[in-house]
């Protein structure tokens, strides 16, 4: 499993690595699966990022949605 999450992050901390996580094809998400705002008005964001294929099993070990 190749993942990293992290809470109470700030939208600058992890924007540009989401992107770049992204583009390489793996996947960002909030705590429980769902699609990171980048632009909502909230101050922190909780992160999970994988290369793709363990997203969801990532999110379980959380505790998580998946």
């Amino acid at each position: 499993m190749d993942g990293h999450f992290e809470l109470d992050l700030r939208r600058w901390d992890v924007v540009a690595a989401g992107l770049v996580i992204e583009e390489a094809g793996g996947v960002v998400s909030g705590w429980t699966g769902e699609d990171l705002s980048w632009t909502s008005p909230e101050d922190k964001l909780d992160v999970v990022a994988s290369y793709g294929l363990v997203h969801e099993a990532l999110l379980r070990a959380v505790g998580g949605s998946g």
